[in-house]
């Protein structure tokens, strides 16, 4: 299956306007195989968000939980492309992968502003086989995050910046958890 996602315009803008739509993921699939996301723009518009948290006013309940905040998440599944992808300003992770098999990324552009608090480009963790090729990722965080559990994650030709680039991280939170291996 091949998802085409074309984006809406919205006149919602400054910080007194916190995306209601983007309170939760914008694409989040579990069990899913075989599909591929082919070129699109995404804009969650985070800076409303940001700046809602930064004054310590009362955010829009539910905004801020990690799994309200993922633009765009795939759990237990296999067999993902993600090709020519432009994710914008998410409010907290752009892309995560949790529990997949066999994901291929290529040509993915991530942008978020140098202040923009927890905004991982992509998180991978308890996956296998996950490749990341040619892609641009500038937020104010982790460019990639190696989460536990991944295994024979491949990453080549990747532009970082302005954040903390690819690091491993999340290790050891738990008593027992699997670390970060390559497999040869």
């Amino acid at each position: 299956m091949v998802l085409r996602i074309q984006p809406k315009p919205s006149s919602m803008h400054g910080p007194q306007h916190v995306p209601p739509m983007m309170t939760r993921s914008f694409l989040s699939r579990k069990e899913v195989s075989g599909i591929s996301i082919v070129g699109s723009a995404l804009d969650a518009r985070g800076a409303a968000l940001w700046a809602c948290k930064a004054t310590a006013s009362d955010c829009p309940k539910g905004a801020t939980g990690y799994a309200r905040c993922v633009k765009v998440r795939f759990t237990n599944s296999n067999n993902i492309r993600v090709n020519w992808l432009l994710s914008l300003n998410s409010q907290k992770f752009h892309l995560v992968i949790n529990r997949c098999q066999n994901v291929h990324m290529q040509g993915v552009t991530v942008r978020a502003t140098r202040n923009s608090p927890i905004t991982d480009g992509i998180h991978v963790q308890l996956s296998t086989n996950v490749t990341i090729l040619n892609s641009s990722i500038k937020t104010g965080d982790d460019c990639i995050s190696i989460g536990p559990g991944t295994r024979n994650l491949w990453i080549e030709q990747i532009s970082c910046g302005p954040g903390h680039g690819i690091s491993i991280g999340s290790l050891a939170k738990e008593l027992e958890e699997e670390g970060v291996q390559r497999d040869s």
